[in-house]
């Protein structure tokens, strides 16, 4: 009998351990799910809390802009905020676009760029089409994306055109410098750098390049 009492003390015992074990599970997971939830937080309307937010400071002529969750650009009329994630596409018209104390992007017509990341360690442009001029006037890096042309500004002024017909990239430095960096066909990394004055010529189809 007292055989049979401490077997059934045992189960009591181990069944409220394994419960309280339970309980302690599902408290630590909810805490994981808090603390995971609250540093993973994304909207797909708005930029990343970090990212600096850029003004169209002029406009003019016929402009679309796409903001983050659109699948396509719509006509836009007035001066508005530009945020990290967005595009504009130029066709009759242009615009001026100033990052306070970092960049000012003077957009042509039949140009198109994406504002692809505007956070203060470094600001990344995708350049799609035409031609845009690209002041950086801050300590904050500048990248370009054109075509498989990656270009890092200095403190300068520069202005980027694409020739669709000849699948060309031309880049003139008006002041300051770049480093333009891609891969050739066979995949070695080649790197120019092209001071104050200087035009850059790069062949997409055949991943060249050439200094005048």
């Amino acid at each position: 009998m007292k055989n049979l009492i401490l077997f059934f003390a045992a189960v009591v015992v181990g069944i409220f351990t394994m419960f309280g074990a339970q309980s302690l599970k599902v408290k630590s997971n909810s805490n994981l799910d808090a603390q995971f939830t609250k540093t993973s937080l994304f909207s797909s309307d708005k930029a990343p809390r970090d990212s600096l937010v850029g003004n169209i400071v002029t406009l003019s002529g016929e402009v679309a802009w796409q903001s983050r969750e659109a699948t396509e650009p719509a006509k836009i009329n007035s001066v508005r905020l530009i945020q990290q994630g967005e595009e504009l596409k130029t066709a009759t018209g242009s615009a001026t676009i100033n990052f306070e104390n970092a960049a000012k992007l003077v957009i042509s017509q039949n140009s198109e760029i994406s504002f692809a990341q505007t956070l203060p360690a470094n600001f990344v442009f995708v350049q799609n089409m035409g031609t845009v001029e690209y002041n950086r006037l801050g300590k904050i890096p500048l990248s370009i994306r054109v075509m498989h042309l990656l270009i890092d500004q200095d403190l300068g002024d520069i202005m980027v055109s694409i020739d669709e017909d000849k699948q060309r990239v031309i880049v003139d430095v008006k002041n300051g410098k770049i480093t333009a960096v891609f891969n050739d066909l066979e995949f070695n990394s080649k790197l120019f750098n092209v001071s104050e004055g200087k035009r850059l010529i790069f062949n997409d189809d055949t991943r060249e390049a050439e200094v005048k």
